[in-house]
């Protein structure tokens, strides 16, 4: 995706044109982050409605136009109950793993 590099350096000021660049990323991506929130909601209320109407209909399928819509249930995903095996004992440091490094970007404020 892109380079791990992360520079030492914090440098608040930037030249003109570069912020000027910056300033216009951000924005997009303030933009953009409030679309897909928006998005999100509509289709979250979108699939409480299909479910609704499958579920008044009597029905787990159909199909519709090219489009088809289904309920079927799904498997709870199964965990580890870290808690209860450090209590007995089990040292979780020998089975812990730390994952492949990525550089997090993290912007606060609006432009």
């Amino acid at each position: 995706m892109g380079e791990l590099r992360v520079p030492d350096r914090r440098e608040p000021e930037l030249p003109p044109e570069e912020e000027k660049k910056l300033r216009k990323a951000i924005e997009v991506r303030q933009i953009a982050i409030a679309q897909e929130k928006a998005a999100n909601v509509a289709k979250t209320e979108a699939d409480h409605r299909i479910k609704q109407i499958l579920r008044n209909n009597d029905t787990s399928f159909v199909k519709v136009d090219g489009a088809t819509a289904s309920l079927s249930k799904v498997k709870g995903r199964e965990t580890l109950d870290k808690g209860a095996l450090a209590a007995s004992g089990v040292d979780l440091g020998e089975y812990t793993k730390t994952g492949v490094p990525s550089v997090r970007l993290s912007v606060r404020g609006k432009v």
